[in-house]
């Protein structure tokens, strides 16, 4: 049986919820896993845009304990430089086993700059600011550089999940859990991909893209080069 785990999910207003709830559903069916829903304050946080359910952050930043996982969606761009969070990440990146980033999450931990000459992913729309985060992109759907996993959105949480339960409590777990917790054997409804979408979609994901990168690309530069001031 593993020791208890400490888990941390970030859940600030503006969660992208599919990018959270795999990671934590896979460490969630470790026995005495202890998960603790973060916020800059407690109460009700409304995911992105507004669309999808509404979770509850129980525990502030100030009064979280250490850490042996850190769990990081896509959110807000200003997350990605705000100082209080970034401090958090710094602090608990010292004692944490695995540090856990989903979609754009992973632009909060590379803010910090924890991601420097490391690599990692992030949804496709991104991929080419990690740069900006110091980051290395080898086109891996999940990257596993030390301590430090990321991968793309939604499904991804469910497979960097299990890869960081293999690091941390062994490959047995991960295995079990991944065959009689989850029955996770994923396959796509149609198979779409960036290399074989229709032109409608092509022309749907630039727009996203250009849209996402605009107004994460401040927030970026703010909190990467503020780390270093």
């Amino acid at each position: 049986m593993p020791e208890p785990i400490k888990v941390g999910v970030f859940l600030g207003d503006g969660i992208y919820i599919p990018d959270v709830i795999g990671a934590t559903d896979v460490f969630a069916s470790i026995p005495n896993s202890e998960i603790y829903f973060l916020g800059k304050q407690k109460g009700l946080s409304k995911s992105i845009a507004n669309v999808g359910p509404t979770v509850v952050a129980n525990t502030t930043l100030e009064e979280c304990p250490k850490l042996d996982v850190m769990i990081f969606g896509a959110s807000l761009p200003a997350y990605v430089s705000d100082t209080a969070i970034l401090n958090f990440v710094l602090e608990q990146e010292k004692s944490a086993q695995a540090v856990i980033s989903v979609c754009a999450g992973t632009f909060v931990i590379g803010s910090a700059g924890l991601l420097d000459g490391r690599e990692a992913t992030t949804n496709y729309h991104q991929i080419k600011d990690l740069k900006r985060i110091g980051a290395c992109y080898t086109g891996k759907e999940v990257e596993e550089d030390g301590k430090f996993l990321s991968a793309g959105p939604a499904v991804g949480s469910y497979d960097v999940g299990l890869k960081a339960v293999e690091k941390i409590a062994g490959r047995d777990w991960a295995q079990y859990i991944e065959h009689q917790v989850l029955e996770f054997s994923p396959h796509p409804v149609y198979g779409t991909n960036p290399k074989n979408a229709k032109g409608s979609i092509i022309r749907t994901t630039k727009t996203i893209s250009f849209f996402a990168r605009k107004f994460f690309r401040p927030h970026i530069r703010k909190g990467y080069y503020g780390q270093r001031k």
